[in-house]
């Protein structure tokens, strides 16, 4: 996946999340914790399509691929959304 497909892809999962909070917030039965995760969540993903969305360096992409060929080795378990963001910053190069 390409760096710009994987940063509309956060956004739109960003944005879904905003409606899913917007909607929660409208029904009073909705438990609050449950709101404030998704919350969390939905600033995660703030920050990750930040993060990708300044200007990379050749040190960054550098840094991606020798963290995903760490977890390819088994060095380091990585969660697939992690793994997805080294991806995108590698394929950058």
């Amino acid at each position: 996946m390409c760096l710009e497909s994987h940063i509309e892809a956060l956004k739109k999962k960003h944005q879904t999340l905003s409606d899913a909070v917007e909607d929660a917030e409208r029904h009073p039965s909705t438990c609050p914790l449950a709101i404030r995760d998704m919350k969390k969540q939905k600033l995660k993903l703030k920050e990750r399509i930040d993060r990708f969305s300044r200007r990379l360096t050749p040190a960054d992409v550098h840094a991606a691929k020798a963290q995903l060929r760490v977890a390819a080795t088994g060095g380091r378990r990585i969660s697939d959304d992690v793994r997805a963001d080294l991806e995108a910053i590698a394929s950058a190069a």
